[in-house]
């Protein structure tokens, strides 16, 4: 069983982090190498995320505006400051956590909906 925050870092996380790649490759102009050093990855996972894409789950899907939104305000951030990693990391916090409130904890009635299914 998965907790809330395990769904997040499993499913919300890597879109975003999808979607500031792409934010910085495309509005930027930033390198692959550079995406890389700035978001903590390696160069491998943002051409991955670059070519693929996230997921196409339910849930993601549901919540594509919001992420790409958010996206683009770490992605301005990233830019236009000098944040450090651990200030960059806050502020993915900070947009995650956002996202997952307005949606009312989209990710805890996931995991409701499947325990459900698993009961009966």
């Amino acid at each position: 069983m998965l907790t809330p925050c395990e769904h997040i870092v499993k499913r919300f996380l890597p879109a975003l982090k999808a979607n500031i790649a792409k934010e910085l490759y495309e509005a930027h102009d930033m390198n692959q190498v550079e995406i890389a050093k700035k978001l903590g990855l390696t160069q491998a996972a943002v051409s991955k995320y670059l070519s693929k894409g996230v997921c196409k789950r339910k849930e993601i899907f549901a919540t594509q505006a919001k992420i790409s939104k958010a996206a683009k305000r770490l992605a301005d951030a990233i830019t236009t400051s000098k944040l450090s990693s651990e200030a960059l990391a806050m502020k993915i916090c900070e947009e995650c956590l956002k996202i997952h409130d307005e949606y009312e904890c989209i990710i805890c009635k996931h995991i409701r909906s499947k325990r459900k299914k698993r009961s009966k």
